[in-house]
């Protein structure tokens, strides 16, 4: 096991499928923070099996705020943040060993491809990501936003790119998981954007529309066969979801809710 200065942070709700491999992909590191929330499965029980994991109880409050809750109980000062369904590869591993890890004012990005149903995939829009997931906690720390959070650095902080992967397989293995994820994500963007004029469901439709031509056409989702069909299904659900939300929160909801404060 390592001596890095790093804390691995990971938030988790049902992870049994995939958090053993997750974890034995950062078994190097001596503090990992497991932050589970509306946690009913066995996820628990398989972080004791090992004995660099700390398992946190704490509540949900958005991805971004979630995030930074979790990396309060971090003890290294360089916080690692990770999902359950991702993993390092050997290369990003030596990378990290590699780091230079005495100057807080860096941070680190990574490659983040993914796997879909054992296939990894760079068609679609999908699996081009690079993400700022290591940092140092005095000079950086995640926005608030509730979904589609990105880690905020402080002015003249120095960004790098670090060789290797940090894979990425979906949770969900089923397509109605692989559905349902767009709700997880799109919902909250009614809260996201308060202030943002809502579009009618049919407008809605018409850019959902557009996001699966954009994704299987475009960004040639076509090459990935059956896959890329599901990837585009996802990002155009994703829009009419987090629309539709969007259009139910700020005209229906609020002015009933209006309506009932004046009765």
């Amino acid at each position: 096991m390592n001596s890095l200065p790093i804390s691995v942070v990971i938030i988790s709700a049902n992870s049994a499928d995939t958090i053993r491999r997750c974890l034995a992909s950062v078994a190097m590191f001596d503090d990992i923070v497991v932050y589970l929330n509306r946690c009913t499965d066995n996820t628990a029980e398989l972080c004791a099996d090992f004995a660099n994991v700390r398992v946190v109880e704490g509540e949900f409050i958005g991805f971004g705020p979630t995030r930074n809750a979790a990396a309060e109980h971090a003890r290294h000062p360089w916080i690692l943040a990770i999902d359950t369904d991702e993993w390092l590869d050997d290369r990003l591993r030596q990378a990290i060993r590699d780091a230079v890890l005495d100057d807080p004012n860096r941070a680190y990005k990574m490659r983040r491809p993914r796997v879909l149903f054992g296939k990894p995939i760079t068609a679609g829009g999908v699996g081009k990501h690079r993400w700022v997931r290591l940092y140092h906690r005095d000079t950086g720390r995640y926005n608030d936003s509730l979904v589609h959070e990105k880690v905020a650095l402080q002015p003249g902080v120095r960004v790098a790119l670090l060789p290797g992967k940090l894979w990425h397989e979906k949770e969900s293995r089923d397509r109605e998981g692989f559905g349902l994820e767009a709700h997880a994500y799109g919902v909250p963007y009614a809260q996201r954007f308060p202030g943002r004029k809502a579009i009618h469901p049919a407008l809605a439709l018409l850019r959902a529309w557009a996001t699966f031509l954009k994704s299987y056409l475009l960004q040639g989702g076509f090459l990935a066969g059956w896959r890329g069909i599901l990837i585009a299904h996802h990002a155009a659900h994703g829009v009419f979801v987090k629309h539709s939300a969007h259009y139910v929160q700020t005209k229906v909801l609020e002015p009933a809710a209006g309506r009932d404060a004046e009765s």
